[in-house]
């Protein structure tokens, strides 16, 4: 199923259009939007991912480092729990392209250092230069061999779960809780008062 899906970077929209175009070619996403992150801008961020019923975190090797979350100088670490919270940790993934290495190896290593990216969401996509290049060719064939498992898994990641909508807050959710719980106090008392009373007209008939 289809989903809207917000693309969150600090680079600008023309470094991730092949990706923009690529989740519209796979009928993935009715609509991709792109949001430019920076650090006075915390209010539209936070009413984009209202908008959103799918986030993807981008960065690019270009800025230099690998520097998501959890590292020294890291981007996004605010950003990406924010996103977590509010959407889901299924319904958030991060993308790294432009990278010289972009092996199981390579992202072992990236899920290692950086460990928040495995437990804030749900899947890390590694793309090299050469892969994002043959993804600007139109036909399939095109695309190299170690791209192509890549971007069934996008699709499918990206259709599948962006459609869950938003999850509850966590105050919403105690709220909930605490009702049950009251409720089922309620029926536990009940009930046993009903067995007392039970227990005593049996007493009283024997008793007569």
């Amino acid at each position: 199923m289809s989903s809207a899906v917000t693309i969150f970077s600090r680079e600008g929209a023309s470094s991730y259009e092949w990706l923009i175009q690529l989740l519209l070619t796979l009928g993935a996403a009715q609509n991709v939007s792109p949001f430019y992150i920076s650090n006075n801008n915390n209010d539209k961020f936070r009413d984009e991912v209202t908008r959103c019923t799918f986030a993807i975190l981008y960065h690019s090797k270009r800025r230099g480092r690998i520097n998501i979350v959890d590292v020294k100088d890291s981007l996004y670490d605010n950003e990406l729990k924010y996103l977590s919270e509010q959407l889901g940790r299924n319904n958030v993934i991060v993308v790294i392209d432009d990278l010289d290495d972009s092996s199981y190896e390579e992202k072992n290593r990236i899920l290692g250092s950086q460990p928040s990216i495995k437990e804030l969401t749900c899947e890390l996509f590694l793309f090299s230069v050469a892969e994002k290049a043959s993804l600007q060719h139109k036909q399939k064939e095109n695309y190299l061999p170690t791209v192509k498992d890549k971007i069934n898994q996008l699709g499918k990641i990206v259709g599948n779960k962006g459609d869950t909508g938003h999850p509850k807050s966590s105050s919403s959710s105690s709220t909930e809780c605490t009702k049950i719980i009251k409720f089922t106090l309620i029926i536990v008392i009940i009930i046993t008062t009903y067995t007392e009373v039970c227990q005593w007209y049996n007493r009283v008939i024997i008793y007569w």
